[in-house]
């Protein structure tokens, strides 16, 4: 549940902190790694998914999910652009369909109650999203 309250905000990040800081480092996470190789060990680590997956002959399919203000913009923002660009054309070697659905969303409908803070689902968001999951999963199944 997202905080009510700011002291609850407040109590999450000092409990954040202590327990970054108890598991050895001593650093924030920002400060250990270079965003350029958390994303690439997120890459890979999103690849070997789909090649256990593969392996498995188990039906895959990735969804990106955008954003509120890639839905509003219709559009990928620079991080998730390097995201896409580094995941999609393996993806695509792979043969795994992938998509990043911007309009998932009704646009009669706005953004406004499907994410609580921009870039999470609230319920309503949620609702709407297993409706178009269900929508895709009924099409890669039928092979449409």
């Amino acid at each position: 549940h997202k905080p009510r309250f700011a002291w609850q905000e407040f109590a999450i990040h000092i409990s954040w902190e202590y327990r970054q800081r108890s598991a050895g480092s001593g650093e924030t996470v920002s400060n250990q790694r270079s965003e350029k190789q958390v994303l690439g060990d997120s890459v890979r680590a999103w690849l070997e998914i789909a090649d256990l997956a593969q392996a498995a002959r188990a039906k895959t399919d990735f969804e990106f999910l955008p954003k509120q203000g890639e839905v509003q913009s219709g559009k990928a923002d620079e991080s998730s652009e390097r995201v896409l660009t580094q995941t999609t054309p393996e993806l695509d070697k792979r043969q795994i369909p992938w998509a990043f659905p911007v309009k998932f969303v009704n646009p009669q409908n706005g953004t406004k109650n499907v994410y609580h803070d921009g870039a999470h689902l609230a319920a309503e968001g949620h609702e709407i999203y297993a409706r178009y999951l269900q929508e895709r999963i009924v099409k890669l199944l039928s092979g449409k």
